[in-house]
Protein backbone atom coordinates (compact mmCIF):
# COMPACT_ATOMS: atom_id res chain seq x y z
CA UNK A 1 0.00 0.00 0.00
CA UNK A 2 2.83 2.39 0.82
CA UNK A 3 4.50 1.69 -2.52
CA UNK A 4 1.23 2.35 -4.37
CA UNK A 5 0.92 5.69 -2.56
CA UNK A 6 4.52 6.67 -3.30
CA UNK A 7 4.25 5.59 -6.95
CA UNK A 8 0.97 7.49 -7.38
CA UNK A 9 2.43 10.65 -5.84
CA UNK A 10 5.54 10.43 -8.03
CA UNK A 11 3.74 9.60 -11.30
CA UNK A 12 1.36 12.51 -10.77
CA UNK A 13 4.38 14.83 -10.63
CA UNK A 14 3.59 15.93 -7.10
CA UNK A 15 6.14 17.45 -4.76
CA UNK A 16 6.45 18.23 -1.07
CA UNK A 17 3.24 16.86 0.40
CA UNK A 18 -0.23 15.61 -0.35
CA UNK A 19 -2.67 12.91 0.59
CA UNK A 20 -3.10 9.84 -1.59
CA UNK A 21 -6.34 7.97 -0.96
CA UNK A 22 -6.32 4.21 -1.46
CA UNK A 23 -9.06 1.64 -1.03
CA UNK A 24 -8.63 -2.07 -0.42
CA UNK A 25 -11.15 -4.58 -1.74
CA UNK A 26 -12.25 -7.74 0.05
CA UNK A 27 -9.48 -9.68 -1.74
CA UNK A 28 -6.77 -7.43 -0.33
CA UNK A 29 -6.08 -5.61 -3.62
CA UNK A 30 -5.32 -1.91 -3.21
CA UNK A 31 -6.44 0.76 -5.65
CA UNK A 32 -5.57 4.43 -6.05
CA UNK A 33 -8.71 6.53 -5.55
CA UNK A 34 -7.59 10.17 -5.61
CA UNK A 35 -4.87 12.65 -4.74
CA UNK A 36 -5.43 15.68 -2.57
CA UNK A 37 -2.58 18.17 -2.81
CA UNK A 38 -4.24 20.57 -0.38
CA UNK A 39 -5.12 18.18 2.45
CA UNK A 40 -6.80 19.34 5.61
CA UNK A 41 -4.52 20.45 8.41
CA UNK A 42 -6.93 20.80 11.31
CA UNK A 43 -5.06 19.77 14.43
CA UNK A 44 -6.50 16.63 15.97
CA UNK A 45 -8.95 15.73 13.22
CA UNK A 46 -7.39 15.91 9.73
CA UNK A 47 -5.98 12.74 8.20
CA UNK A 48 -2.79 14.27 6.78
CA UNK A 49 -1.16 15.40 10.06
CA UNK A 50 -2.42 12.24 11.78
CA UNK A 51 -0.77 10.04 9.15
CA UNK A 52 2.51 11.98 9.53
CA UNK A 53 2.40 11.30 13.25
CA UNK A 54 1.60 7.60 12.81
CA UNK A 55 4.13 6.92 10.04
CA UNK A 56 6.97 9.26 11.02
CA UNK A 57 6.32 10.25 14.65
CA UNK A 58 5.96 13.92 13.67
CA UNK A 59 3.99 16.30 15.83
CA UNK A 60 1.41 18.58 14.24
CA UNK A 61 3.76 21.53 14.74
CA UNK A 62 6.63 19.65 13.05
CA UNK A 63 4.47 18.85 10.01
CA UNK A 64 3.47 22.50 9.59
CA UNK A 65 7.07 23.63 10.10
CA UNK A 66 8.36 21.23 7.43
CA UNK A 67 5.71 22.43 4.98
CA UNK A 68 6.60 26.07 5.59
CA UNK A 69 10.34 25.46 5.31
CA UNK A 70 9.91 23.60 2.03
CA UNK A 71 7.76 26.35 0.52
CA UNK A 72 10.04 29.12 1.71
CA UNK A 73 13.10 27.29 0.38
CA UNK A 74 11.47 26.94 -3.04
CA UNK A 75 10.41 30.60 -3.01
CA UNK A 76 13.98 31.64 -2.19
CA UNK A 77 15.33 29.44 -4.99
CA UNK A 78 12.82 30.88 -7.48
CA UNK A 79 13.78 34.41 -6.46
CA UNK A 80 17.49 33.62 -6.86
CA UNK A 81 16.96 32.13 -10.33
CA UNK A 82 14.82 35.09 -11.39
CA UNK A 83 17.47 37.53 -10.19
CA UNK A 84 20.15 35.62 -12.09
CA UNK A 85 18.11 35.72 -15.30
CA UNK A 86 17.66 39.46 -14.96
CA UNK A 87 21.39 40.02 -14.55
Amino acid sequence: MIQLAVDSFTHLGARDFGRIDIKENKNGQCFFIEANFVPGLTSGSSYFPQSCEIEHGLSYESVVQLMLESGLERAHLATSISNQLKA
